[in-house]
């Protein structure tokens, strides 16, 4: 048996009788109820001495003599699942006190006091079922070994026959999975847990006898109250979601998730006793957005751009790739949009991209703070929504997500099935749509205001853009495959088409007869002829920007306390360690030990750019100061 079942069990197994989803061992029926809060407040009306069993014994004798057919209940104990149901609110202890609610007179006026009618209130008891919350005040084990289930049991219940019928395609659970897994779950943020038990369980039917040794022990008569529900079928074997109603069951969930925390404990009572449901529509000033016909998303809104919708800019490192695009996003969303920034790691993934399903904090019934699960999009989805969002309107802008170092993780994985979406028709929409996890659907009707059928299918828009940087000279970290390529725009930034920015800039560099003033991108220059000489690729060179520092400010001197720990942990430490890591005496002099990086920094803080060859060095336009003699050099 799996260990998670085994686990189930041995909690099963220590639990204490009755620790599940309880109401009371009497009628649940709500016309036998109704009649017996009618009893409940001609007593309480006409003040009599006799106790209210007696009471009530008397009442249904005569009652019964008039309505022929109609089976009372003669059980005071009977009034806690009134309770249950929203017909009495209690006051205290005793049922003496309790007070008939909102909810029984509105059944009262429905149907005059002929109760056994339920036709006429069939949509109140539907409502006042959907509303019961364990564990409330009504629970007289709500601090005892019930004192744990903290849910409106329906909801949760809802939510697994879903979540199974979207799964499989068929909307039910049998009984033992409803006595042993779903009505011992405590909240409804565990729903995740229940659904893995439950499909661990189907994956080993024999181990349903382990399950139905505990049958006395979880005796449960919350069952009867579900039998009355309409969208509900309970049989002696199953308890199914019907065809008709997943609809508004599913709506019904939505708008429950949605307002997790618009019933607080303090007030259930109150609440359970008034005529609204769980799932209250909008209030009145966003109601009529909400009895306007659904609008939906367009993928194709004729938004044009000069722009590529799927772009990856790379070049060599320092190249001002990301400036670059940072300047065309500004352009872009000139007139309006809005971006994301993303940057790739080996450890990023599909979970990281998209989304999926995180703990997030919470505060629970008991107002302390807790843990539950929600889908958490990623920026891909976060993005994809407000392009959708947006397409509903008559001004189409743009929405942009600019992916930084795309290569530094394994896109494939990362962008999985939504790989598929990058191939664009003519009009810029995906052009092979992609079908949407129960996950994503149910996240993009919440987002979008919809239903989860509305986006059953996935493509991207014509007003969503997808830009990215790759550093050419890291290939090698996660290739991209060709069929991952072409569905880009590729541009190359070629190792000097940024350098206007750095010209003339200069800093003074060495001590003593070394000391010399020298620009950088000169330098950066006869560094990447020198890396060019020895056959070593332009995606291994220096960029402009390699050195950020050199761009800071408007002045053309660099202040040499910046620029040289710049210089020693960035420039020499790349091509110590990577550009030229195999062919250090082709760019560095014998003034320093090339085996060691530190030797060649302590060289730098004295001889400045003399650490370099002679074939650098010469190609500088050097000042202020002699260059080192022949034999200096050796």
């Amino acid at each position: 048996m799996d260990a998670l079942l085994a686990s189930k069990l041995e909690e099963l197994e220590s639990a204490e009788k009755y620790e599940c989803w309880y109401l009371v061992k009497q009628s649940t029926e709500f016309d036998r109820l109704c009649y017996l809060v009618s009893a409940l407040g001609e007593y309480q009306a006409e003040r009599r001495a006799q106790k209210l069993e007696d009471f009530i014994q008397d009442y249904a004798s005569e009652l019964g003599e008039q309505k022929s057919g109609v089976d009372f209940i003669t059980n005071y104990r009977a009034l806690r699942v009134a309770a249950f149901f929203g017909l009495i609110a209690m006051k205290s202890s005793s049922y003496n006190d309790a007070v008939l609610t909102e909810t029984y007179e509105e059944i009262f006026a429905r149907c005059a006091g002929a109760f056994e009618k339920t036709e006429l209130y069939a949509d109140v008891i539907q409502r006042q079922i959907e509303k019961i919350y364990l564990s409330s005040p009504i629970d007289e084990e709500s601090a005892g070994i019930r004192k744990d289930y903290r849910l409106y049991p329906v909801m949760l219940l809802y939510k697994i026959l879903l979540e199974l019928g979207r799964a499989t395609g068929n909307y039910s659970i049998t009984m033992t999975e409803y006595r042993y897994l779903v009505a011992t779950t405590r909240r409804f943020e565990d729903y995740l847990n229940t659904l893995l038990l439950i499909s661990l369980l189907r994956k080993d039917p024999g181990a349903n006898g382990s399950f139905e040794q505990y049958r006395g022990k979880f005796d449960n008569r919350f069952l009867l109250a579900l039998k009355q529900l309409d969208t509900l079928s309970v049989s002696g074997d199953e308890i199914k979601l019907n065809v008709g109603a997943i609809e508004t069951v599913a709506r019904k969930v939505h708008a429950f998730e949605a307002h997790p925390d618009a019933f607080l404990p303090e007030q259930y009572i109150e609440f359970l006793g008034s005529t609204r449901a769980l799932f209250d529509p909008a209030p009145p000033e966003t109601a009529a957005e909400t009895e306007r016909p659904r609008e939906n998303p367009r993928f194709h809104t004729g938004y044009s751009s000069k722009f590529p919708r799927n772009r990856i800019l790379f070049g060599a490192p320092g190249t001002g790739k990301s400036f670059f695009l940072n300047r065309e996003k500004d352009e872009l969303l000139g007139a309006g949009g809005a971006y994301e920034r993303v940057t790739f790691h080996p450890d990023y993934s599909y979970a990281h991209f998209v989304g999926t399903y995180k703990p997030v904090p919470c505060v629970d019934s008991d107002g302390k703070d807790a843990i539950t699960y929600q889908y958490v999009p990623g920026p891909f989805l976060r993005t994809y929504v407000k392009a959708l969002e947006n397409s509903k309107t008559d001004a189409p802008r743009p929405y942009l997500l600019l992916i930084e170092e795309i290569n530094r993780a394994n896109v494939a994985a990362v962008f999985g099935d939504v790989f598929q979406l990058l191939d664009r028709d003519d009009n810029h929409v995906s052009e092979y749509p992609i079908h949407a996890s129960e996950d994503v659907k149910t996240f993009l009707a919440d987002a979008l205001h919809g239903a989860p059928e509305d986006f059953a299918e996935l493509r991207l828009p014509d007003n969503m853009f997808l830009w990215a940087t790759m550093n050419s000279a890291d290939q090698g970290v996660f290739p991209m495959d060709t069929a991952f390529k072409r569905r880009w725009d590729f541009r190359y930034l070629g190792i000097d088409e940024s350098e206007a920015g750095i010209i003339g800039k200069t800093v003074a560099l060495g001590t003593g007869t070394y000391r010399r003033s020298v620009e950088w991108n000169g330098l950066r220059k006869a560094i990447n002829d020198r890396l060019s000489f020895g056959r070593i690729n332009e995606d291994k060179m220096l960029g402009p920007y390699f050195l950020k520092i050199v761009c800071s400010g408007t002045d053309d001197t660099i202040d040499p306390e910046v620029f040289i720990p710049a210089f020693k942990s960035k420039v020499i430490m790349y091509l110590f360690e990577d550009a030229a890591k195999s062919k250090r005496q082709l760019l560095f002099s014998d003034y320093s030990d090339v085996t060691r990086y530190s030797s060649i920094c302590r060289a730098f803080d004295e001889k400045g750019v003399h650490i370099f060859c002679r074939d650098i060095v010469d190609s500088l336009p050097l000042s202020d100061g002699p260059a080192p003699t022949e034999a200096g050099a050796e």
